[in-house]
Order: C-alpha cells, then sequence, then structure tokens
C-alpha cells in the first residue's frame, strides 16, 4: 500500500517536471494536475526530489522520475556559480538562475545539502 501512495503522489509530482526547462514549477494542485508556469522555483524546492524519486524509480523499475529529478541536477551544474554558491530562485520558464541572492538557509539549503551526495 505505501509503494502504491508513494508512486501516485511520484507521478503527481512529476507534473511539475514538464517544462520546456526541466526545472520544476513550485505549485501544483495535485488533486487537478493545474499549474502556473510563471512562478520562480526555490533552488531548494527544485533540486530536492533526487533520491526520492531515484530509490522510487529503482523499486519500480521506470528511469522517468530519475530522469526528470536528475536533469535538474545537470542544469544546475552547468550554469554559473560564484565560489560553488547558487542564488535561491531558478526560472522554470528559462532553466536559469532569477536574481543574485544567495543563502546556504532557507531556499537554498536542500540544493546544497543533495548536491553532496
Amino acid at each position: 500500500m505505501l509503494l502504491q501512495k508513494a508512486t501516485d503522489l511520484a507521478q503527481r509530482l512529476s507534473i511539475g517536471f514538464e517544462t520546456k526547462s526541466g526545472i520544476p514549477i513550485p505549485t501544483i494542485n495535485i488533486g487537478t494536475g493545474k499549474h502556473s508556469y510563471e512562478s520562480l522555483s526555490s533552488t531548494a524546492e527544485a533540486a530536492t526530489l533526487q533520491i526520492e524519486n531515484k530509490y522510487l524509480s529503482h523499486i519500480l523499475g521506470d528511469p522517468y522520475l530519475w530522469q526528470v529529478s536528475q536533469k535538474v541536477n545537470d542544469i544546475i551544474d552547468e550554469l554559473p556559480k560564484l565560489d560553488g554558491l547558487v542564488p535561491i530562485y531558478m526560472s522554470s520558464a528559462h532553466g536559469t538562475f532569477a536574481g543574485s541572492e544567495i543563502r546556504l538557509g532557507s531556499r537554498g539549503d536542500s540544493y546544497y545539502g543533495w548536491d553532496l551526495c
């Protein structure tokens, strides 16, 4: 039952990764699938499901969830950084960082924690 629930939730959340850039949108109604492409994602939000999706992909024998999650890290790896630090916002429409504010706390912390794994 837990695997079914995890799979259902992951599939609903994967709608957010279906952008031109591959950077997920931050707000999705998982009941209706409605969302807005005009929002900025925090870097932490965009780069936080990789471990969970990799493991679920492995269990299910379906690479899709891992591929869409890993694409976020691939995009971030290619973007310019300031001494390894990244801005706290990303544009899901353009696949770029938005703004220049850098923090190690909210909106940035999960990126650094998971990126090191």
